[in-house]
C-alpha cells in the first residue's frame, strides 16, 4: 500500500473515531450548538466515506480505484479540517457549558438573595436587589451579613435587658420599649426599678412597693417609699425623744409628755410640728440643765 494511502488510511480512521465520539456526546446539546453538531457530522460524514466520491468536485469518482494527488491531499485536507472543527466545536461546547453552569449558579444565587431581601426593611432590600442587578453578588451578600450581624447584637442586647427585667419582676413594663427598640429608655427603666426595690428593701416594705414597680407605676412606688422614709425617720425621732424623756427629771415629765404628744398629733412636714418641736427640745434642754 503505497504511503499515502497509508497517511490517509489513518487520517479518516481517526476522523471517523473522533466522529463517533461526538456523534454520541451531540445529543447532550441544546439550540444552535446541536444543529452545528448536526451538520458537521453529516458532513463529516460524507467525507469519510470515500469509496464514492470526492464531494468537494461535485462528481462520482472512485477514490480508491485510481485517486489521483489532488483527490487525496483534498481528501486529506478536508478531514483533517473537519478534525480540528470538531476539536475547537468541543472547546466552545465546554465553554458554553461552563458559561451555562455559571449563569445557573448566579440565577440561583440571585433568586435566593432577593427573597432574603424582602424579610428586611425596604432601604436595605432596594440597596440588594440594585446590587443583584449590577450581578455584584458578593456586595449583596455583604450587605445581607452586616444586617444579620447587627440583628444578633440587637438580640442578644435586648435578650440581657429582658433577663434583668425578669429578675427585677418589670418585664411587663419594659417588654413595649424592647419591641420598639428603645433599649436606652428600656436600660434607664431598669435602673430606676432596681433604685426603687433597693430603696424598698432597706425600708422593709419591697412587698409593697413591688407589685407598683411590676405594673411601671414608678411614680408611686417612689412616694410609698418617700412616705416609709419619713415615716420611719419620725420613729426613729419619736423613739430618741422618748428616751430622753425618760431620763429627765421627774417633775419634768408631765411636761415633756404632753409636748412629745403635741409633736406626734401634728404633721410631719409641718409649720405646727417644727414649733411643737422647739418646744419640747427647749423643755428637754431647761430638764437636762442646759443653758437656754
Amino acid at each position: 500500500m503505497p504511503r499515502t494511502n497509508l497517511f490517509m488510511g489513518t487520517v479518516r480512521c481517526c476522523a471517523v473515531i473522533y466522529g463517533i465520539v461526538w456523534a454520541v456526546t451531540f445529543f447532550s446539546t441544546a439550540g444552535w450548538e446541536r444543529a452545528l453538531m448536526a451538520s458537521l457530522v453529516l458532513l463529516h460524514a460524507i467525507f469519510i466515506i470515500g469509496d464514492f466520491s470526492l464531494v468537494l468536485r461535485w462528481k462520482l469518482k472512485p477514490i480508491m480505484d485510481n485517486p489521483t494527488i489532488e483527490d487525496r491531499e483534498h481528501l486529506i485536507a478536508v478531514n483533517t479540517l473537519l478534525m480540528f472543527l470538531f476539536y475547537f466545536g468541543g472547546l466552545r461546547k465546554d465553554d458554553l457549558r461552563k458559561e451555562y453552569e455559571q449563569e445557573v449558579r448566579f440565577l440561583k444565587e440571585a433568586s435566593f438573595l432577593i427573597e432574603t431581601a424582602r424579610g428586611y426593611s425596604p432601604d436595605l432590600a432596594d440597596r440588594i436587589i440594585r446590587n443583584v442587578r449590577k450581578r455584584d453578588l458578593a456586595l449583596a451578600q455583604s450587605a445581607i451579613n452586616d444586617e444579620l450581624r447587627k440583628r444578633t447584637r440587637t438580640a442578644t442586647v435586648e435578650q440581657s435587658i429582658l433577663k434583668r427585667a425578669e429578675e427585677l419582676d418589670c418585664a411587663s413594663s419594659v417588654l413595649p420599649l424592647i419591641q420598639r427598640g428603645q433599649h436606652d429608655e428600656a436600660l434607664q427603666r431598669l435602673s430606676r426599678a432596681q433604685s426603687l426595690l433597693q430603696d424598698a428593701e432597706s425600708l422593709g416594705i419591697r412587698e409593697h412597693v413591688t407589685p407598683l414597680v411590676t405594673q411601671g407605676a414608678f411614680d408611686k412606688a417612689q412616694g410609698r417609699i418617700n412616705q416609709a422614709r419619713r415615716a420611719k425617720e419620725r420613729e426613729e425621732l419619736l423613739s430618741g425623744l422618748t428616751r430622753r424623756i425618760e431620763l429627765a427629771r421627774p417633775e419634768h415629765r408631765p411636761k415633756l409628755e404632753r409636748l412629745l404628744k403635741e409633736v406626734t398629733r401634728v404633721e410631719y412636714t409641718s409649720r405646727a410640728y417644727r414649733k411643737a418641736r422647739y418646744e419640747l427640745d427647749k423643755a428637754l434642754e431647761q430638764s437636762e440643765g442646759r443653758p437656754n
